[in-house]
């Protein structure tokens, strides 16, 4: 019974997945701030499963900040440039207004935020109506240019008739001094929950997040070892959500492996790219994660992740053909600037000017020149302001492998639902055991070779405990709770790491 409850709840989180994957299905960019026809506003639109490129009249502009959502049958919910949110109906959302207070917004507002990654975009794991914007804005725009602030905007998709609404803005998750934009994440090897990054301004550090159903945790801090500071920059994971890349063109390319379970990095690497050109930067891998994509202005690099050494397999796929678009008797250089993987496996890369081109990698997976990188080859109706989406892969599920999932370890129904809540874990000084009932509990604690290295009692109308893990060497431990009571058992797993 206990393995077909947890093959069930396992095809459950899969279906899941299937039913969320058209969140990233259509593609807003464009801007409509002058005269037609250069100046419009476009959908590139994935759901037939190929790229249509279809006007649209949408009356927010999209400068460098993107983010969206579409429901699961790909119908374009809501779009941000991070200063306003745009409902369905080409509309300001309700309450959608005045987001990143301050004097940058107020001084692009009308444009949208010209931030990389400046929001992230990741549906409610606690309400499938909801979505939560993850957002940050130059909060010293005069002097430094660096952020203070990372936010959380919650939308509810039920509220004005389904064109929905901000039930909460501009809510303070974390202060520091931080690169503005440059928000990334990847899944959790639970399948669940998503840890979330920012970048600490002027060095190599990574404030690094878990949400979950029970709350915002962190910041854990990581070095990535590359000074970074609030120019250009990209950040972002493998599909796999196992490895992870920044580039700037002026401090080069940080590779580090990334354990989903964990969330730690490790086998962190610098590469210098030495060329001509050290401006913009940008990074995406293909499908498989084999291969990472990397250019500046006027490169376009390949690196085969496979291979012990990176730097070795280094392939120039182009350098900018210096074509210009040459509408309204003007000339817009088509160089290169962010690239983005899309729904149909293939990189789209945006331009450093707001031109009416897009560059393309047909084939990411293939190795050297097969991948077929094309310059300027994605036609628009009107200009694009510089911007490409920022996704992360929304349909990245639960690790089969890993030993820190928590929701599908055989457990029945019953008995999963009422557990006890371990926070932090991975944990690496002392972890909390939070009860939902005020009942009396009996706590063990096993290593992996079955031996009880600790023992204790929660007495009634106790609702927290807590564990000092600072003398246990790294590793995964059994927590078993006990209800004295009823004699329903729990079983967590609990990871150490210091």
């Amino acid at each position: 019974m206990k393995k077909q409850v947890a093959c069930f709840l396992l095809l459950m989180m899969q279906a899941a997945c299937i039913f969320s994957q058209r969140i990233d299905a259509v593609w807003p960019i464009g801007y409509d701030c002058c005269l037609a026809p250069y100046f419009s506003t476009a959908d590139l639109d994935f759901r037939s499963g190929s790229l249509l490129v279809n006007p649209v009249v949408r009356s927010i502009d999209l400068s460098t900040t993107n983010v969206s959502a579409a429901d699961s049958s790909g119908n374009l919910l809501f779009v941000s440039n991070g200063a306003f949110i745009f409902n369905a109906a080409n509309d300001t959302m309700l309450n959608g207004n005045n987001l990143n207070p301050g004097y940058y917004r107020d001084s692009y507002q009308s444009g949208g935020l010209n931030l990389i990654q400046g929001m992230l975009v990741i549906p409610s794991l606690t309400d499938p109506n909801q979505y939560i914007l993850f957002h940050s804005t130059s909060d010293d725009y005069i002097n430094t240019g660096i952020s203070f602030y990372l936010y959380s905007t919650v939308i509810d998709m039920t509220l004005d008739g389904g064109l929905g609404g901000v039930v909460s803005k501009n809510n303070v998750l974390f202060t520091d001094s931080m690169v503005p934009g440059r928000i990334t994440a990847s899944r959790h090897a639970n399948g669940r929950d998503w840890w979330i990054f920012v970048h600490k301004v002027y060095g190599g550090d990574v404030f690094e997040f878990l949400y979950t159903p029970f709350g915002f945790y962190g910041p854990w801090i990581q070095s990535l070892g590359t000074y970074r500071n609030i120019g250009y920059g990209h950040f972002c994971f493998n599909p796999q959500g196992t490895k992870v890349a920044y580039y700037d063109a002026v401090h080069g390319l940080d590779v580090a492996d990334f354990d989903r379970c964990t969330g730690n990095f490790s086998n962190q690497y610098n590469l210098t790219i030495n060329d001509s050109d050290h401006i913009a930067g940008g990074v995406a891998f293909s499908s498989s994660g084999r291969y990472l994509y990397v250019c500046n202005r006027t490169h376009m690099y390949q690196f085969d992740t496979w291979q012990s050494n990176l730097d070795s397999t280094k392939i120039l796929l182009g350098v900018y053909d210096n074509f210009v678009d040459t509408a309204v008797s003007l000339s817009f250089p088509t160089a290169f600037y962010l690239p983005q993987l899309a729904p149909d496996n293939k990189i789209y890369i945006s331009a450093i000017n707001g031109v009416r081109y897009l560059h393309v990698i047909n084939y990411p997976d293939s190795a050297g020149l097969a991948a077929d990188f094309c310059q300027h080859c994605i036609s628009l109706p009107g200009f694009n302001s510089f911007t490409i989406p920022n996704f992360p892969n929304y349909l990245l599920g639960a690790d089969s492998i890993s030993l820190c999932d928590t929701i599908f370890n055989g457990i029945e129904v019953q008995q999963l639902f009422s557990s006890p809540i371990i926070f932090p874990n991975p944990a690496s000084s002392t972890v909390r055991i939070y009860f939902k009932t005020n009942k009396k509990f009996i706590v063990q604690i096993y290593d992996i070779l079955g031996k009880e290295i600790l023992k204790t009692e929660v007495m009634e109308n106790g609702i927290e405990r807590e564990i000092d893990v600072r003398t246990l060497p790294n590793g995964i431990y059994q927590c078993m709770i006990k209800e004295e009571e009823t004699s329903v058992v729990h079983f967590e797993k609990i990871i150490v790491s210091h």
